[in-house]
């Protein structure tokens, strides 16, 4: 892949900005950009391949992205309708960097209209179809709508967490690590009984999105997330211990002996 000219991409994020108030336009432009710097290497992958059709995926860098976004956000800020608009039209274009771009742009639409985004949001996933995509709309736009109003919008993720879908379930998931992130919600214990549901999951996908928010959480509150650790080795369900043994290497040696022997003497290891 050829070195992306920072300059380049810079005056091509200003003229996309430039089509803000042209949603087809600025589609058209951005498919553009973002082909024209496409690592085609990336999209000729075996690996990429299984995991991502190529035909869905340019293969663009992360940080084409970040300098896309860079002069959209005060455009946001002064006009978020507009951001909606664009986002919709990113969005149903279907690419993985064009519903990356529009995950991004609606999580700054956000504070102006919560409840339009999370109605948005209930539409987008219908479409979510792999653990990245989940991922990505969850911790931008549903990380975003949380930390909006988190007790008001905790009851929507109850309804995601139990909506029987894998790939909703772990962007409710993705949404409370999208929260925890933005600092803004120190109530850990709210959220650890918000996903009691998920260390019995059969669904690995689900399980794992669990042991990463673990993980996240055990950075704020240690004590809270070991108490629920602990409750949880002490049971015999093999679902709750397979994650609590990928939050072994994230708690103290001492508490991850005593949670690998209540695990043991609990009976069942898978």
């Amino acid at each position: 892949m050829a070195t992306v000219d920072p300059n380049i991409i810079r005056r091509q994020a200003g003229e996309l900005a430039g089509l803000y108030f042209k949603p087809q336009a600025f589609v058209k432009k951005a498919k553009y950009i973002l082909e024209s710097h496409a690592d085609y290497s990336m999209r000729q992958s075996m690996v990429v391949a299984i995991r991502a059709p190529f035909s869905n995926r340019y293969g663009t860098p992360r940080p084409v992205l970040r300098t896309i976004l860079k002069p959209l956000r005060r455009k946001i800020t002064q006009d978020p309708q507009g951001g909606f608009i664009i986002a919709r039209a990113l969005w149903h274009s279907g690419s993985r960097e064009e519903r990356t771009l529009a995950s991004e742009i609606l999580s700054l639409c956000v504070p102006a209209s919560p409840y339009v985004i999370a109605d948005e949001l209930n539409h987008w996933l219908l479409d979510v179809d792999d653990s990245e995509a989940a991922d990505v709309l969850g911790l931008t736009a549903g990380g975003a709508l949380l930390a909006a109003a988190p007790r008001e919008f905790f009851g929507a993720v109850r309804n995601w967490l139990h909506s029987g879908q894998r790939w909703i379930k772990r962007f409710a998931i993705a949404s409370l690590i999208g929260l925890v992130r933005t600092n803004s919600f120190s109530d850990v214990r709210s959220i650890l009984d918000l996903i009691k549901s998920t260390m019995v999951e059969a669904d690995v996908e689900v399980r794992s999105a669990s042991a990463w928010l673990l993980r996240e959480l055990n950075e704020i509150n240690s004590i809270e997330v070991v108490r629920f650790l602990r409750e949880w080795a002490m049971s015999v369900d093999r679902h709750a211990h397979w994650v609590i043994r990928q939050c072994l290497d994230t708690v103290d040696p001492d508490t991850g002996r005593e949670l690998a022997s209540l695990m043991r003497d609990g009976a069942y290891i898978s």
